[in-house]
């Protein structure tokens, strides 16, 4: 579990350096004009990298809530695929607030995580029918 959650962890820092950080600095910087430059101090730069870095980091950790909400029996697949439509709310919610308010860094935010939780619906159904072998296989001895 602890290697499967850095991996997630990394993967989400790679996805923000490689992925969007081009893009919020490109949208950030669009805003200059004749009379108006944008200035970016080197310690803002690096708290906002940080910041996203670390933010899309822990969002990427979504598979492994799940993975541990069904071995509690909190979560089921049935329950995550019926709640489909507010789970693409909150994450487009969550993205809206936890990116700079450009569309395209808060979609680009969302459709990872989007991913993620379909992923997760699968973890979830793995679990499940793991869980329902081995209370068969203890049931028939």
């Amino acid at each position: 579990l602890a290697v499967v959650s850095s991996v997630l962890f990394y993967v989400g820092v790679v996805f923000c350096y490689v992925v969007l950080i081009p893009v919020v600095l490109e949208f950030l910087l669009s805003f200059g004009t004749e009379r108006l430059t944008p200035v970016l101090s080197v310690g803002s730069y690096f708290a906002m990298v940080a910041r996203l870095c670390f933010t899309f980091g822990i969002v990427f950790q979504l598979p492994v809530i799940v993975l541990v909400l069904s071995l509690t029996g909190l979560v089921t697949p049935g329950f995550l695929l019926r709640q489909w439509r507010y789970a693409v709310l909150i994450i487009f919610v969550a993205a809206a607030l936890l990116t700079p308010p450009d569309p395209a860094s808060q979609v680009l935010m969302a459709l990872p995580v989007i991913l993620l939780y379909i992923g997760s619906v699968l973890v979830a159904h793995v679990v499940v029918r793991r869980r329902r072998k081995t209370e068969l296989d203890t049931d028939s001895e």
